[in-house]
């Protein structure tokens, strides 16, 4: 059996000759690609491709929106000759967060191969994990298909293992097309829902980061900042408050618009909005324990938090008849959000949250808060304190000097609130916040 093999950087797919009519994604802005089969023969095929063109000047779309309307159909005629590799152009309806939606030039590679010099490696490991693609070294490379024993997929690009480059990642209820570097989806990419809506923008480390743009699936669209998958407010948008809440090893994240009134977090967590301006929120959390007479009660807690900073408490939920405890994080959004996206704030896996300069996808210099009146000022490697920095603990002492992997690292000082300052050089070393770790020194002169 001869099968039609395509390929465009971010998905590849073989298709029978059964297969009368057929879709391919690619990684623009809407719907996929048509194809449907005119003639073929044991030599050759012929194709008849159907794609969207772009039609109205870009500067009348930032200013009236994008519907299908403003779209075309253009058709191609491709004849496939056996086993001979066909590079078709076309372009891509894309957009540009400067010039608003175009039409952007993409290539796609054709085949049209006999089933016997399809030479592909299959492997699969103890997990249940499939894999079907290039290998060199014993190590996936080039081109891919991973499926996991979730079966959750990835089509693309491999290097030494990792996904890297360009590929296609599907789960139960979303398709990411896109790019991919240290096997996180980083750079620009879509994401397509199961419920017909779209989102096509910047990822870091997997999570949405910067300018992006929403298609809901009625066909309006939204331009937007994100950052760790959340949405930014802006001069054009209302203003809106990050939060973050964890109950038991469940961490949630969530934004909302600041209006007068209630909101509900989650199941068990809701705020009032007493009054905001451009400096200060006044706020209430709503919370249900139970209370000495093992009767549920509301309580009700009135705090404030200023603009750019963190404020952090715990609250009481109920789970099985008693009492938990989490612990909720607000923001209140910084309007520099909105136009340095590579200085913006991140959550730790620590639970620290940092606000500074990123290198990628990771921390670069800036400050990590940790706790009420515990934070390091300083540098970042790889989520870690790595360089110079400050170290301020809760009782008021701070470690001043270098850091290393989160231990500081050769002669450091240690400073008392009296101003007292030893030299100390640490052996181990654990936030004191860490139930795990210790804190070892050599005390080397006062």
């Amino acid at each position: 059996m001869n099968l039609i093999f395509l390929n465009n950087g971010y998905f590849f797919k073989y298709v029978t000759l059964e297969n009368k009519k057929f879709s391919f994604y690619a990684n623009g802005f809407d719907d996929d690609i048509k194809f449907e089969i005119e003639s073929f023969t044991d030599k050759e095929v012929v194709l008849k491709m159907f794609y969207k063109v772009f039609t109205l000047e870009n500067e009348k779309v930032l200013s009236s929106g994008f519907y299908e309307k403003d779209t075309i159909i253009e058709e191609s005629i491709i004849t496939l000759k056996l086993n001979a590799k066909t590079d078709i152009d076309y372009t891509i309806l894309s957009y540009d967060f400067d010039k608003g939606f175009y039409n952007r030039p993409h290539k796609m590679t054709f085949s049209y191969l006999e089933e016997k010099n399809i030479n592909l490696k299959k492997a699969s490991d103890e997990f249940g994990n499939e894999y079907v693609g290039g290998v060199l070294n014993g190590l996936k490379n080039g081109f891919g298909e991973f499926t996991y024993q979730t079966k959750t997929k990835y089509i693309g690009e491999f290097k030494d293992n990792i996904r890297s480059g360009l590929g296609t990642l599907v789960s139960a209820h979303e398709m990411y097309i896109g790019e991919f570097k240290g096997d996180a989806k980083s750079g620009m990419g879509t994401v397509y829902y199961t419920d017909g809506s779209k989102y096509y923008g910047k990822f870091i480390s997997n999570k949405t980061a910067g300018l992006g743009i929403f298609k809901y699936k009625d066909g309006t669209y939204e331009i937007a900042k994100y950052f760790n998958d959340c949405l930014v407010g802006d001069e054009n948008k209302d203003k809106r408050l990050y939060c973050r809440f964890k109950e038991e090893d469940k961490i949630d994240d969530t934004s909302i618009i600041i209006k007068e009134g209630v909101t509900t977090l989650n199941d068990t967590l809701a705020i009032k909005i007493n009054s905001f301006d451009d400096v200060n929120l006044n706020f209430s959390l709503l919370y249900m324990e139970i209370d000495e007479d093992n009767k549920e009660k509301v309580v009700e807690k009135e705090y404030s938090v200023k603009k750019k900073d963190w404020f952090k408490t715990n609250y009481s939920y109920i789970y099985d008849s008693k009492n938990r405890e989490g612990y909720v994080i607000l923001s209140y959004m910084d309007e520099s959000l909105k136009t340095d996206i590579d200085n913006y704030r991140y959550f730790l896996s620590n639970g620290g949250i940092f606000d500074g300069e990123m290198d990628g996808k990771y921390p670069k210099k800036g400050h990590l808060y940790l706790s009420d009146n515990e934070y390091y000022d300083g540098e970042f490697y790889n989520e870690k304190l790595n360089g110079y920095g400050e170290y301020h603990m809760p009782d008021g002492d701070y470690i001043k000097g270098e850091f290393l992997d989160d231990v500081p690292e050769g002669i450091v000082e240690y400073v008392y609130p009296t101003g007292l300052v030893e030299k100390r050089k640490y052996f181990s070393f654990a936030y004191p916040r860490s139930s795990s770790g210790v804190d070892m020194y050599k005390e080397l002169e006062d």
